[in-house]
């Protein structure tokens, strides 16, 4: 290859960068985190639950069992994940 058979390389385009990300507040992290969506999960069940025209909630049909024992299922979770301690049922007995 003689001088005059010489190619350069071609050069890509460099492009330009943008700044870096900003690191995300305290709310953006909680947002993506399990807990968040844990909680999202139980808002949405509580929106489920069969409500009667006294102000009620419906235990008498099957779905409104199976809605109620899902919601009570999620906050039995919650409690788990954000260690809520059951206070004392002594006076039940």
């Amino acid at each position: 290859m003689s001088e005059d058979e010489f190619e350069f390389p071609k050069l890509m385009p460099i492009r330009a960068q943008t700044a870096p990300p900003r690191p995300l507040t305290e709310i953006e992290e909680f947002r993506r985190s399990s807990d968040f969506l844990l909680l999202e999960n139980t808002v949405m069940m509580s929106d489920h639950l069969k409500q009667r025209q006294d102000d009620k909630y419906d235990l008498d049909s099957d779905d409104g069992q199976r809605a109620c024992k899902r919601f009570l299922n999620q906050i039995e979770r919650l409690c788990e994940v954000f260690k809520a301690h059951c206070g004392s049922r002594s006076y039940r007995d």
